[in-house]
């Protein structure tokens, strides 16, 4: 992961919101992480932002190991901070 979250961001972004003007009125994004620092955090929920202000029947899908506290905890933040977008977390069973 680059030092600069939104120099490896900023094309992903621009991407994704040129793709969602193709696509219909629902929009399901899905976040399998293995890795989370509190840059990419910051650039994952103001992605998701953007993508519910552009799409309002916008849901997403994330997915963390059982054992991955981070990770999970970030999402129920998404969940609280974007009360708007459906979240659902996904436990991942990891032996």
């Amino acid at each position: 992961m680059p030092e600069n979250s939104f120099e490896f961001y900023n094309p992903i972004e621009n991407k994704i919101l040129e793709f969602l003007n193709a696509m219909g009125d629902k929009v399901e994004m899905e976040v399998e992480l293995n890795y989370l620092n509190s840059m990419s955090g910051k650039q994952i929920l103001q992605l998701i932002k953007k993508i519910k202000a552009a799409k309002n029947n916008f849901s997403v899908l994330w997915r963390h190991k059982n054992n991955d506290d981070l990770i999970r905890i970030k999402g129920e933040d998404i969940k609280k901070i974007c009360p708007n977008v459906m979240v659902e977390l996904i436990a991942i069973i990891t032996t």
